[in-house]
């Protein structure tokens, strides 16, 4: 119990917890790709959002932010779990149950929850 660990080299990121993590992670996002047309939001998760009444405008909006963060993942050599990704619509009507795809890193978005409001 009283002993130490191996050490081993970190060729990248920042230790957990560490007194300067969140502004290197700040800095380390300060370029991250914002659209004209969507609001990105960054929490402990991202989103991204979009607001129109055609759903096909939604989607080219989505997905053209969708693709800028997709060659920013790569650039920074960030790695992203599409499934764990869902596209959700909050509408009125349930008139939009046929929302156009999104994809991300080459992959369609696993699924669409809607939620009538």
């Amino acid at each position: 119990m009283n002993e130490l660990s191996r050490t081993k080299n970190i060729n990248a990121g920042v230790a957990q917890g560490s007194k300067i993590g969140p502004t290197l992670f700040a800095l380390y996002i300060n370029d991250i790709p914002k659209q004209f047309n969507t609001l990105l939001c960054m929490y402990e998760d991202t989103a991204i959002l979009a607001r129109n009444k055609n759903p096909n405008y939604i989607q080219i909006a989505l997905n053209r932010h969708l693709k800028a963060l997709e060659d920013w993942f790569i650039k920074w050599k960030i790695e992203i779990n599409v499934s764990k990704t869902e596209a959700i619509m909050f509408a009125n009507a349930r008139r939009y149950a046929s929302f156009p795809p999104l994809r991300l890193m080459t992959e369609l978005s696993p699924g669409l929850r809607n939620v009538s409001i």
